[in-house]
């Protein structure tokens, strides 16, 4: 199980007291997204922290190609 859905749906954990001022975005993994159906869990956790403007970027979904064998074979 990956950690943000294990913290977001198992343990239904929201941050404790943080913040951070500051803009953040996030790239949705391959495998994350496509194997396991995670896409809210990680934007709700980042949500929480107070001061973040989370900003999504254009296309989250799309494939960063650094995946599979590319990343053992070009580390």
């Amino acid at each position: 199980m990956e950690l943000t859905a294990f913290l977001a749906d198992v343990l239904h954990i929201t941050p404790p007291a943080v913040a951070y001022q500051g803009v953040a975005t996030y790239h949705d993994s391959c495998s994350g997204l496509r194997e396991l159906g995670i896409k809210a869990q990680p934007r709700a956790l980042l949500g929480a922290v107070a001061g973040l403007r989370l900003v999504e970027m254009e296309e989250p979904d799309l494939c960063c190609g650094f995946g599979g064998t590319f990343c053992v074979k070009y580390p």
